[in-house]
């Protein structure tokens, strides 16, 4: 069972916490502007016994629902896009870290790299040109190494 199996309600006691999905419009800042998103399913955590939303439940959901609508406004590579350009079996953000910073000759946290491809943030405009030009050599690479 893991924690968020065990999403009690607080107030009543009775039932498990659940996801409830309602159309919402948010405004996030992405690159420097304004953007306006509107998310048609955005998760809002309630009891189903009684009604009560608890704060800060579901900020993990949330953020990932935001930050693919975002992703998809912004044309920037999606989450399973950015996963998709490495073998999964050399699954060591370090390892793609560096090859991305020595490829690009601009630094690149491995960090970052994990966040992108969890959904947790969108990365700029900027980096999403760098980790094109990337997959477009690693592409490359594949077709020549196929030859």
């Amino acid at each position: 069972m893991t924690p968020r199996d065990r999403r009690i309600c607080r107030k009543c006691w009775n039932a498990k916490i659940t996801p409830v999905y309602h159309p919402e419009t948010v405004t996030v800042q992405y690159d420097g502007e304004e953007w306006s998103l509107f998310i048609p399913k955005m998760p809002v955590f309630q009891c189903p016994a009684c009604g009560h939303q608890p704060k800060g439940w579901g900020r993990y959901e949330i953020g990932q629902v935001v930050n693919h609508a975002l992703a998809k406004k912004a044309g920037v590579l999606m989450p399973d896009e950015i996963a998709a350009m490495h073998d999964p079996d050399v699954y060591n953000y370090r390892k793609i870290a560096r090859a991305i910073t020595s490829f690009s000759g601009k630094s690149v946290y491995w960090a970052s790299i994990s966040c992108w491809e969890d959904g947790m943030c969108v990365q700029g405009r900027a980096m999403d040109a760098i980790l094109r030009r990337y997959r477009r050599h690693l592409q490359n690479c594949k077709e020549r190494t196929a030859e």
